[in-house]
């Protein structure tokens, strides 16, 4: 059992045209203090101007998917996160910096969505020059909030640029493509880029939504200038990072989620219990397939393969709780306890809810 999260909002109205907008994370909190993690998800200062171009400035949530934008427990219908969500697209992912925001209307029915910031940027490596970036984690270790308070405020040799371009055509219909790009590196070039689709289609009780990523460390096999790891700059890091003893820490990897809701209530509840079951109440049958391969270059190994099925179903109250039951089974799992692969399954409770 777990107290997964704890998360305080803090929203402020300063003046008509200047909002504020903060969410504190608390991360097992239940667990010893050396456990515990606690940290500032998003705190940011936004500018109006007008509804096509607003300023945006402090921790941003970096808008690679639409998952890392909408990832908290109450709005999703299965407690655990998709597996490309949190190993290729690190979620939550958030960096200090700033950019721009706004939304447009072509045509009759259209809606476009922008967001793009210019931030610190990922640390691939630590302190030592081993990479961040691996097949057993992907790219989680690189996000700026696992940094070292030791690695100073420069934290690579350059900084990074994000976006994301949502269209929907009509309601309940939405697509949008993403991109982040920026340098991991103290000492040398060895950029990190990763790009992202995600879409979501709405019809009555239907709903179809999934994630699409790909992600590049350029240069990450490799030893680079200035590290302290007994390999020479330029040379292959072989059993660094990876899960094959003879393997080399990843440059590529990929992944995607694809998942089905099923909103209903039967009328038999509503009739037997309507304060219950009434107006607002609704349950969700669920259906998600991940699939992740974090080093294709390790092919025939299978080593960085991760894949499940997910079957779900929750109870919502209202709108704003929510409690979740289901079922993994994952045909390609990982050990982290002797970081072996293995076949698992689990069965899964959660409850969240926003106050």
């Amino acid at each position: 059992m777990e107290q997964q999260r704890f998360v305080p909002f803090i929203y402020a109205d300063i003046t008509e045209h200047l909002k504020f907008a903060s969410e504190i994370e608390i991360e097992h909190g239940i667990r010893a203090t050396n456990d515990v993690e606690i940290s500032l998800e998003f705190a940011h200062v936004d500018y109006l101007l007008n509804e096509k171009v607003n300023l945006r400035g402090g921790i941003v949530l970096i808008p690679l998917g639409k998952f890392n934008l909408l990832h908290d427990s109450p709005l999703n219908d299965l407690t655990d996160r998709p597996i490309v969500s949190r190993l290729i697209i690190p979620s939550t992912m958030s960096e200090t910096g700033a950019g721009l925001y706004g939304t447009f209307y072509p045509g009759r029915t259209g809606k476009l969505d922008y967001e793009v910031y210019f931030t610190t940027g990922p640390c691939g490596y630590d302190s030592g020059g081993e990479p961040r970036v691996t097949e057993i984690d992907g790219t989680k270790e690189s996000r700026q909030r696992k940094c070292g308070s030791a690695d100073g405020l420069d934290i690579n040799n350059g900084k990074a640029v994000s976006g994301r371009l949502a269209f929907s055509p009509m309601l309940g219909v939405e697509v949008a493509g993403s991109g982040y790009f920026g340098n991991q590196s103290t000492t040398s070039y060895n950029p990190l880029g990763i790009f992202a689709i995600d879409w979501t289609i709405q019809k009555g009780p239907f709903e179809l939504i999934g994630e699409a990523a790909w992600a590049h460390a350029r240069g990450n096999s490799r030893a680079i200038p200035g590290n302290t790891i007994g390999f020479t700059p330029g040379s292959l890091l072989t059993g660094i990072g990876t899960l094959n003893p003879l393997g080399t820490p990843p440059e590529r990897m990929q992944g995607f989620y694809i998942q089905g809701n099923y909103h209903f209530m039967p009328s038999f509840l509503t009739k037997l219990s309507p304060k219950r079951f009434g107006e607002g109440s609704t349950f969700t049958a669920v259906i998600r397939y991940d699939r992740v391969n974090l080093n294709l270059a390790n092919k025939g190994e299978n080593g960085g393969e991760l894949e499940q099925i997910s079957f779900g179903l929750n109870y919502r109250p209202v709108e704003d709780a929510v409690i979740k039951m289901s079922y993994q089974y994952m045909p390609k799992s990982l050990n982290p306890n002797n970081e072996q692969r293995i076949h698992d399954s689990a069965f899964v409770i959660s409850a969240a809810t926003y106050f």
